[in-house]
């Protein structure tokens, strides 16, 4: 009978048993629901760990850490009741002392939170949590003997650099803010030994390159970092740094992709708006940090982003041509105005104009200087009741009255001659300036090149190249200016052009670059006025977008040049009859020697204006792909050479009108076609002709140049662009 009773209450409780270890859950698996499902969940869940392990204290600091998460005084009154009983278990027990500490962070108890991390540090040297305490600590409170405190263990190696980089990156960071550079460094340049690829390392390389002034290596290394950055903190960091010039659409399109693509799309922007890619410095992304570090130590502000307005508009547009200042306020009959600034950008947008006004210690774009007026408001009429203008008006007329020469728009309305049209002036000007904030874009460059503008033209052409790849050639003219040159007791004077060729691929990274110098070489005492010096570059790159850089400098002139030249080169690699892009040429005669500018036993001397004048003939160069043979092994093509006017977009009368005038020119035609047959042995030709447009009408033409071959049956079309005078 006992053994029957012995086998029925364990076949009971078997089934409760398993049930009951089936819900028991670890430490680990109730933070991965906080972070994966919720945090009222997992407290739930911690609540009951400790109704079964209430002598262990790891259970009621997980209870103490989520109600911290939580946030809020209620909570956190409860998770100090939590972490007391966890240390009354075990006053030596580390998560317990490291979260009190965070938790007093928090309460704004910082001597307090600062012997419970120190505590937590003294019985483990090594305990990370207890470092990012610290760390918290010092962010929050300033104070530099925490700042030392952390440094003394980084020192003594108490930190090791497999197990604490974080702590290692935040402590850089703080030194860098404080101005220690040479410490910072020493750190960094190990972490980069020790993690090549770690992007925080990079990026906090180039925030202390940047304060060296070292622009170059700061460019590199943060757009090197920013690439591969995937950590979510660092990117809201270095996101909030440069938001201030993307477009609302730039900044939607990011806020969209996955966390994992979100660097390569900074990066992207920086490289779109970089003003010289012949460097690999980016010029815009050094300007931009410039503007900011101004606005967040000139403009600052106690609360983030740590600038004013003043900072935001200097951030977008740069220094402002001209700007208006009353940091004591006007005198306005016997009261005095708030303290006022005024902004103008005529440069840029003659209506790109902004007022500041200080409240609450910090200045504020306002629409209008009302604003400053001590006890007013918005202005809703011209006058009172009684017919008399609004007292308010008169004192805002006053505040535009003393900036009247600031801006165009600040001179319409400082000079009052009738009230209620003030008034009216008050509320268009309003939208004037809303309307060309709008107009002009957020990323708005003023870098100043270190040397004076050089004229340089340029043009290009694509040809076939070997190995299937496509030939860009790049041609480009100078205008030689006397300071140019060495003396020179010969017959001839010699300049020296130091260039730099980019080509950069469709995701803007450089593909190819070539520095070179080229010599100016002219007969002495000539005249310079008409004289140009023309080069041609070639290259050969694998079909799609490119973006070329070209850079000219005479360092002896202080002077020179940069052209951006856009282009979707095609593929050749191709069966297909295909025609190469027309080149314009000065000369074109026999060549032995090959050399940059000869094709097919021709020397082409580059012409790279876009004006043919009529009483000089001009050569034009183009070649002519994949004919197909007949049965005699010989190619027949047909040639259709046309010259017409450029395609514009025009009214009816305004075509009307040209048409009459061009009649009236007498004998000039509107456009010229030429038709001729060619035969040949090769299935790739080429033709250079005379290009005469004495009798064409001045003004912008198309050259048309169609290609049919009379064996295949197929054609081909190619085209250029160019002015006649």
């Amino acid at each position: 009978m006992k053994i029957k009773i012995f086998v029925y209450v364990v076949l009971f409780l078997f089934p409760f048993s398993g049930i009951t270890q089936k819900k028991e859950l670890t430490i680990k698996e109730i933070r991965n629901i906080a972070e994966q499902v919720s945090i009222d969940e997992a407290i739930k869940k911690a609540n009951t760990y400790i109704k079964t392990h209430k002598n262990e204290p790891s259970g009621y600091s997980l209870l103490a850490e989520l109600y911290i998460e939580k946030g809020g005084f209620e909570y956190f009154k409860k998770a100090e009741v939590y972490l007391d009983r966890a240390l009354r278990i075990n006053p030596r027990f580390i998560d317990g002392l490291v979260n009190f500490g965070r938790l007093k962070i928090l309460t704004k108890d910082y001597a307090l939170a600062e012997r419970f991390l120190k505590r937590a540090l003294r019985l483990d040297p090594n305990n990370i949590n207890a470092y990012k305490g610290m760390m918290e600590l010092y962010q929050k409170e300033r104070n530099p003997r925490v700042l030392e405190q952390l440094k003394m263990y980084l020192e003594r190696g108490k930190l090791s650099a497999d197990s604490s980089a974080d702590i290692q990156l935040m402590l850089t960071r703080a030194m860098i803010k404080n101005g220690e550079l040479d410490k910072a460094e020493k750190t960094l340049v190990n972490l980069k030994k020790k993690f090549p690829e770690n992007p925080v390392v990079n990026l906090l390389l180039s925030d202390l390159y940047f304060e060296q002034d070292n622009f170059s290596e700061f460019s590199k290394y943060y757009l090197n970092g920013l690439e591969n950055l995937k950590d979510k903190n660092e990117l809201e960091r270095r996101f909030l740094d440069m938001y201030e010039i993307m477009s609302d659409n730039e900044i939607t399109e990011y806020k969209r992709l996955p966390l994992e693509k979100k660097g390569a799309y900074l990066v992207q922007f920086w490289k779109s708006v970089d003003v010289n890619g012949a460097t690999e410095e980016n010029e815009r992304l050094i300007e931009h940090f410039k503007r900011l570090k101004i606005a967040k130590t000139i403009y600052r502000s106690p609360i983030p982003p740590y600038y004013d307005d003043r900072g935001r508009v200097y951030i977008k547009w740069g220094p402002p041509d001209s700007r208006y200042l009353k940091p004591m306020g006007t005198i306005l009959g016997n009261e005095l105005s708030r303290p006022t600034e005024s902004w103008s950008y005529e440069s840029i947008n003659k209506n790109l104009v902004f007022d500041f006004v200080e409240k609450g210690g910090i200045y504020k774009e306002v629409r209008d200087l009302s604003e400053a007026i001590v006890g007013g408001g918005i202005i809703t009429s011209a006058v009172m009741p009684d017919g008399s203008p609004n007292p308010n008006l008169l004192k805002l007329a006053t505040l535009y009255s003393e900036r009247s020469n600031l801006s165009s728009l600040h001179n319409r309305l400082g000079n009052v001659t009738d009230w209620e049209v003030f008034f009216n002036d008050i509320q268009e000007s309003n939208i004037i300036k809303e309307t060309a904030k709008k107009e002009v874009p957020p990323s708005v460059s003023k870098y100043e090149f270190p040397f004076s503008p050089m004229n340089i033209a340029v043009s290009c052409a694509q040809f076939k190249g070997e190995n299937g790849k496509t030939k860009i050639e790049l041609y480009y003219a100078i205008f030689p200016e006397e300071q140019f040159f060495e003396d020179d007791t010969g017959t001839e004077i010699i300049g020296s052009l130091d260039n730099t060729f980019v080509i950069r691929d469709s995701l803007l990274n450089i593909i190819q670059k070539v520095d070179d110098k080229s010599e100016i070489r002219l007969k002495k005492g000539m005249d310079l006025k008409n004289v140009t010096a023309n080069y041609q570059r070639n290259f050969l790159t694998s079909p799609g977008k490119h973006t070329f850089w070209i850079q000219v400098k005479s360092k002896r002139a202080h002077k020179g040049g940069i052209i951006k030249i856009e282009k979707n080169l095609r593929d050749f690699n191709t069966n297909r009859l295909m025609v190469s892009d027309i080149e314009f040429s000065e000369k074109i005669e026999r060549a032995d020697k090959p050399d940059v500018n000869v094709k097919n036993g021709l020397r082409i001397s580059p012409y790279p204006f876009g004006e043919v004048y009529k009483d000089k003939p001009i050569n034009i160069y183009y070649e002519i792909y994949n004919l197909r043979y007949d049965k005699n092994g010989n190619t027949n093509f047909q040639i259709e050479q046309t010259i017409k006017p450029m395609k514009e977009n025009k009214t009816i009368v305004e075509r009307g009108i040209k048409k009459i005038g061009d009649l009236l020119k007498g004998g000039q035609q509107e456009a010229i076609t030429s038709i001729y047959r060619r035969t040949g042995n090769s299935i790739n030709d080429f033709e250079y002709v005379i290009l005469d447009v004495s009798k064409i009408t001045n003004g912008k033409k198309t050259l048309s140049i169609k290609v049919t071959d009379l064996i295949s049956g197929k054609s081909v079309e190619t085209s250029k662009d160019f002015i006649v005078k």
